[in-house]
């Protein structure tokens, strides 16, 4: 891959080279250099339940689970991500040489969520024959079930100086 991404001399890492005119897209290469981006997970679940008979025609159940995971992101765009050329500023066979753009641009978003699930399920059943063809059974139970999310977003902008990838998680 000989085709040049980047623009030659001073911060010239950090001035991509659009083969499109004007500014209507960051340089696929360009971009797989320079910009990253990090997901973490972290899960843990499982589940339980216990079943007790205490009496022939009474049967107690009791069910419980949990999820909890917690997910951060990081989305990264290196400086010069958003200093691309307008169309006055790529060469001219009149004028051959790129306008300079000192490198501008670039952000760190940092984001997650937390979510944990818990169930519990308590069941009681009670059956019994009154006769050989008459007989009954009842049900009770109780269920809880809690659902909690916690969201977090953070950015920066602006940079001012190249290779803050060193902030990373």
């Amino acid at each position: 891959m000989g085709t040049p991404y980047h623009i030659d001399g001073q911060f010239g890492d950090y001035r991509q080279i659009s083969y499109r005119r004007g500014a209507v897209g960051v340089n696929p290469r360009w971009a797989i250099q320079n910009n990253h981006y990090y997901e973490a997970t972290n899960r843990f679940f499982g589940n339980m339940n216990v079943v007790f008979k205490p009496a022939e025609w009474v049967r107690l159940k009791y069910q419980v689970g949990m999820d909890a995971y917690t997910t951060n992101n990081e989305d990264y765009q290196e400086v010069g991500y958003g200093n691309l050329l307008a169309a006055g500023g790529y060469p001219t066979p009149a004028d051959p040489v790129f306008d300079y753009l000192a490198p501008t641009g670039g952000s760190i978003n940092n984001y997650g969520v937390t979510r944990k699930v818990f169930n519990s399920l308590f069941t009681a059943i009670f059956e019994h024959r009154f006769s050989e063809a008459f007989g009954g059974s009842l049900m009770l139970g109780n269920e809880v079930d809690d659902n909690q999310s916690e969201y977090y977003y953070a950015t920066g902008t602006g940079f001012q100086y190249q290779d803050g990838i060193t902030l990373i998680m």
